[in-house]
Formats: structure tokens, C-alpha cells, sequence
């Protein structure tokens, strides 16, 4: 597949639309902040910001609906309404959604309880070497000893699991564009995506990768902002939006119709769908521009 030729067609549909897709990521920006606050909410009142988070699920899709009508030159009709249409369609969204969560929660929970007993079981190993009547002082230098050791296999447990959420992820990523656009909802839309993605999962790591400085830029404004400024509910606020607002005006507009692009080209070698024949790219074309 060719990335280059599907980044290039984003910025040719930015063309038409960038103040008003910017106007309603803004918006949606805004509106996340909300699951900021409850984020900052004291541990015992975790009930609450784990509801907050689970009826925040369908909000992203907004994301979807306003990126498919511009990629489908249908963007003379987005509206602000498309920010808050996963609020707006909650009860046709939030249980493909939910199970999508569901499924990627209970993945990482299997995998992160394996990797843990790994983890413990390696470390009893290095201090086994020690005798039931050793020493305080021998133990506290076995400890010393091992730490590099033990940090490092923290750290690779710690990246696996990432590499695991991106994978899960990945397998997920049509699952929205099927249920807006194709109507596949719960299990149909999560089979429909895995089977969606084989053969694709290398194209869609290459259309990632690419944006990853910027993810990073993004990721150290937000760590800059907070750690000038202190650790409080508004700092980080401010660190949220402050690095919101530099996504959505570099190359979060791009990202995410690069994305839907890449959905709507495999879309159509799947489906044959004539209506999105004028959406795909026509790679000789752009390499000869």
C-alpha cells in the first residue's frame, strides 16, 4: 500500500475543509478535557471516573463520522454536531463500543498477570542463591546487585505490553468505520475487523510510524507544560489542551484522514463498493506528481 500516496490525498481533501475539521476536533478536544478532571478525582472515588471513562467509549466516533464524509467529498456537510455525535447516537454506539474495550481490557489484563508472574518468578530466582539464615546486610547487597537486572526485565515487560495494546489495537481499528459505515455492530464488527486487517496490520505500522515524531513532540509539550508549571488539576488541564491544541494544528487533521483513507482503500478491494471509487487513491497518479 502505498502511505506516501494516502498522506498525500489527505492534504489534498485538508484543502477544502481544514478550518471547519479543525473547528470540530477542537471541539471534541474541549469536550475530552472533561474525563481529565474525573482522572484527578481522589482513589476512592474511582466508581466515578471509571463511568465517566466507559460513557466517554462511543465519543470518539465523532472522529469517524467527520473524517469519512471529508474523505468521501461529502464535506460541505459537517457541522459542529458532528464533535458530540457519539454522545448524540449513544444508544445505537456505546455497546459495540463496550465490547470492543471489553475485549482489549481483558487481553491486557491476561497478558499483564502472565508477564507479572514472569516477572516474580525470575526475581525469586536471583535472590534464591541466598540462604535462609543470610544476613540483612547480604540480602540488601544481592538486592543492589540485581537491581540493573531486575529494572531491565521491568522495562521489556513494560514494552511488550505496549507492542500488545498496539496489536489488539490494530486488529480493532475498523471496527468504528464498519459500524458507521456498514452498520456491523458487536461481535460481527470485532470478527469482521480481525479478518478486515490480516495482510494489512505492516501497511497500517508504516501509516503510524510516520506521525510518530509528532506523537512524541506532542507527548513532551504536555511533560514540558507540567513539569514547569507543577502537578494539579489545572496544570493539567492546561497540559492537556495545550498540547491538544498542537496536535490538531500540525498533523492530527492529516493523521486522521490518512487513517480513514487507509480504511476506505482496503474497503473497497474487500467490498467493491462503487461509491467510494472516486475516494481511492490513485497511486500512479500521485508518484508521478
Amino acid at each position: 500500500m502505498n502511505i506516501k500516496g494516502i498522506k498525500q490525498r489527505a492534504m489534498q481533501l485538508l484543502v477544502n475543509c481544514q478550518p471547519q475539521f479543525i473547528r470540530i476536533l477542537t471541539i471534541m478536544m474541549l469536550i475530552g478535557l472533561i474525563q481529565t478532571l474525573f482522572l484527578e478525582l481522589p482513589a476512592f472515588l474511582g466508581i466515578i471516573t471509571l463511568g465517566v471513562l466507559i460513557a466517554f467509549l462511543p465519543f470518539s466516533h465523532g472522529y469517524v463520522v467527520s473524517s469519512l464524509k471529508i474523505v468521501r467529498n461529502n464535506y460541505e456537510s459537517l457541522t459542529d454536531e458532528d464533535a458530540w455525535v457519539g454522545f448524540k447516537r449513544f444508544k445505537e454506539l456505546f455497546p459495540t463500543y463496550f465490547l470492543s474495550a471489553l475485549i482489549l481490557c481483558g487481553i491486557i489484563f491476561v497478558f499483564t498477570f502472565f508477564l507479572t508472574i514472569i516477572f516474580i518468578i525470575m526475581l525469586g530466582g536471583m535472590l534464591g542463591s541466598l540462604s535462609y539464615y543470610a544476613g540483612a546486610e547480604d540480602i540488601l547487597i544481592s538486592m543492589v546487585r540485581y537491581a540493573p537486572m531486575a529494572l531491565f526485565l521491568l522495562m521489556i515487560f513494560v514494552l511488550l505490553i505496549i507492542v500488545v495494546i498496539y496489536i489488539i489495537s490494530q486488529f480493532l481499528f475498523a471496527v468504528p468505520y464498519l459500524l458507521e459505515q456498514y452498520h456491523m455492530k458487536n461481535g460481527r464488527a470485532i470478527s469482521e475487523s480481525v479478518k478486515f486487517m490480516r495482510g494489512h496490520m505492516v501497511d497500517l505500522f508504516k501509516l503510524d510510524i510516520s506521525f510518530l515524531g509528532w506523537i512524541l513532540l506532542e507527548v513532551f509539550i504536555s511533560g514540558l507544560v507540567m513539569a514547569l508549571l507543577g502537578d494539579s488539576i489545572f496544570v493539567t488541564l492546561l497540559a492537556s489542551a495545550a498540547s491538544g491544541l498542537f496536535s490538531i494544528y500540525t498533523y492530527y487533521p492529516k493523521y486522521q484522514l490518512s487513517r480513514t483513507i487507509f480504511f476506505e482503500e482496503i474497503a473497497y478491494r474487500r467490498y467493491g463498493m462503487e461509491s467510494v471509487q472516486s475516494t481511492i487513491v490513485d497511486q500512479d497518479e500521485l508518484v508521478g506528481e
